[in-house]
């Protein structure tokens, strides 16, 4: 299980426990699975834009020291 499935496990999982037993009794075990899986798909879309930026920066930081390389 990845790191994004275990996460959104434990979200899902305290989402469940937190929710009164009324409401629980009305949520399917397919409905919290359902969640649980829109949960890991936001959470892996927010690493993807997140590695974007990182490798948006690394790109300005190679290009800032090739731009001193020259300067020497």
């Amino acid at each position: 299980m990845s790191n994004n499935e275990q996460l959104a496990a434990k979200v899902v999982a305290i989402f469940r426990d937190n929710i009164s037993t009324e409401a629980r009794a009305h949520i399917s075990d397919a409905e919290f699975h359902e969640l649980q899986q829109i949960v890991r798909e936001a959470l892996s879309k927010e690493l993807l834009e997140a590695v974007e930026i990182i490798e948006q920066v690394a790109r300005r930081l190679r290009s800032m020291t090739e731009r001193i390389d020259l300067d020497l």
